[in-house]
């Protein structure tokens, strides 16, 4: 026997509760109005608990025909992430939904936003931080282009003093072979014939 709408919903309803606790909220006015939840929604955890930066608020509105129809969705509360991103992930939300009509879904819309939030659950930098942290990197820029400059300096001067000792081996060499020269002549016209 096929399970109906309301059914379906109220077993999902319970799932959600049992697996999001206290961050599973019933926003029903009436027990019999469709089912509207509120999911507080962080960042999927890694085995090493890690503070949590980023988070938002899935609202869910159940249609009478849900998991028939896709439910009406939207993000609120955002913390830590851009209105771009929560634009974005609303869009990706509404994508998915429309790509799950006819079964239950909430969970892994749910989970699709936790690891969105994963992925931005980074400190928020105040202005004075940002700021120290911008200037910080260009002196480090700065830094690393006078060293840079520096260095070819070095390579440029080791190179000209390699230039010069071949260049006086070679004057060496040549007055060698003059003297050497000079000397066989000297010698051969010495010689008594």
């Amino acid at each position: 026997m096929e399970e109906s709408c309301n059914e379906r919903q109220e077993n999902e309803l319970q799932a959600l509760q049992a697996i999001y606790m206290d961050d599973f909220q019933d926003l029903r006015d009436r027990p019999d109005d469709p089912p509207k939840v509120c999911l507080k929604l962080t960042p999927l955890q890694s085995v090493v608990a890690k503070e949590v930066y980023a988070r938002v608020d899935l609202i869910v509105q159940y249609t009478k025909d849900y998991p028939d129809r896709s439910p009406k969705l939207s993000l609120c509360n955002a913390e830590g992430v851009s209105k771009e991103d929560v634009s974005k992930l609303q869009n990706e939300l509404q994508c998915m939904a429309a790509n799950l009509v006819g079964e239950e879904m909430v969970l892994q819309l749910a989970h699709h936003v936790q690891n969105c939030l994963h992925k931005h659950n980074n400190p928020q930098l105040s202005f004075y931080d940002k700021m120290i942290a911008n200037k910080r990197q260009k002196e480090e820029r700065i830094l690393a282009a006078e060293q840079q400059k520096l260095q070819k300096e070095i390579e440029a001067n080791k190179e000209r003093e390699e230039d010069e000792v071949s260049r006086r081996h070679q004057d060496g060499f040549s007055l060698c072979i003059m003297m050497i020269h000079s000397a066989c002549t000297m010698k051969v016209l010495s010689c008594p014939v």
